[in-house]
């Protein structure tokens, strides 16, 4: 995972959510191609002291 590129992620899922099939990808009809709102400093920083770990950056910016 930590190869993964997370830059970005949020307008490829919303490109996502406009194709035609989109109701066809596994999963989809539960989550309805919804992200939860970015989270604020102080809770990235609540959730990695609740985990004991620094997220790696691209991952944190992700979350905020």
């Amino acid at each position: 995972m930590a190869d993964q590129e997370w830059a970005g992620v949020r307008d490829r899922i919303a490109a996502l959510s406009a194709l035609p099939r989109r109701g066809e990808v596994f999963g989809s009809l539960g989550h309805r191609w919804a992200l939860e709102n970015p989270l604020g400093e102080d809770e990235l920083a609540e959730l990695e002291a609740q985990l004991r770990v620094r997220l790696p950056a691209q991952y944190r910016a992700f979350l905020t």
